[in-house]
């Protein structure tokens, strides 16, 4: 593995694992509606940050349009699961920040739960006026009990109004967003904590925060859990 592979094969299974079938929570079904909204024949989709392609394969399911999907990731191990998921997409080894793609290629840019983007990238391989779709959770991270009990170690804690700041200042316009605050129920405690170690979101999790979260929800079953989360449009603007 080179330099490029931040997520061993280890955490690649685990990710494949945990968001593989159908996930029916509003926040997802609102984001794969919104895409399909906007698709048309011949347009090309960039699904950034792709992990196991998840996404594409979603996309490609659900749409009747003939499209071309992309995907990218800076992990070769995502990218191995990302193929065997979608092999109708082509895939990228590279970073958000410095995108293996030409200026203006692109119809729509895509993220779910990408929180390291550059939006100056995204800008630059958008055609004028071409779309990016964006589902990312809030400042609990989509899992608000949990978040609480780590309140001091979150990782990229954050508002919808910082990305919305982060896309203005990059030459976006805000087209629409939604705020959805929803239940999620988990089978048992693995299942949250399989969520965490596959998508980090609190800082140094260790098997002592594991034992903290078993003594809490100690032979619970079907644990509702508070998620907070949104999809945003953002359009590039057309140069004069």
């Amino acid at each position: 593995m080179n330099n490029y592979s931040i997520y061993d094969f280890h955490i690649s299974d685990l990710r494949d694992k945990n968001i593989s079938g159908k996930n029916n929570t509003e926040i997802n079904k609102l984001f794969f509606q919104i895409i399909n909204s906007y698709l048309k024949d011949n347009m090309k989709i960039l699904d950034i940050g792709t992990g196991n392609g998840y996404v594409l394969k979603e996309i490609s399911e659900e749409t009747t349009k003939k499209i071309h999907l992309y995907g990218n990731d800076n992990s070769e191990a995502m990218l191995k699961k990302a193929k065997e998921n979608c092999n109708s997409a082509t895939f990228s080894l590279c970073s958000n920040y410095n995108l293996n793609y030409e200026n203006n290629f692109f119809d729509i840019v895509v993220g779910k739960n990408v929180t390291r983007f550059s939006a100056k990238e995204i800008n630059r391989v958008l055609k004028p006026e071409g779309l990016f779709i964006f589902r990312e959770y809030g400042k609990y991270k989509g899992m608000m009990e949990i978040s609480k009990i780590f309140k001091d170690r979150l990782i990229r804690s954050r508002y919808k109004s910082y990305y919305d700041s982060k896309m203005k200042s990059n030459g976006f316009i805000v087209i629409s967003s939604k705020y959805i605050i929803e239940n999620r129920v988990f089978s048992n405690v693995d299942a949250i904590i399989g969520i965490i170690e596959s998508f980090p979101m609190i800082k140094g999790f260790n098997k002592e925060d594991e034992n903290i979260l078993r003594e809490i929800y100690a032979g619970s079953r079907d644990i509702n859990i508070t998620s907070d989360g949104f999809v945003a449009v953002y359009q590039k603007k057309k140069v004069k």
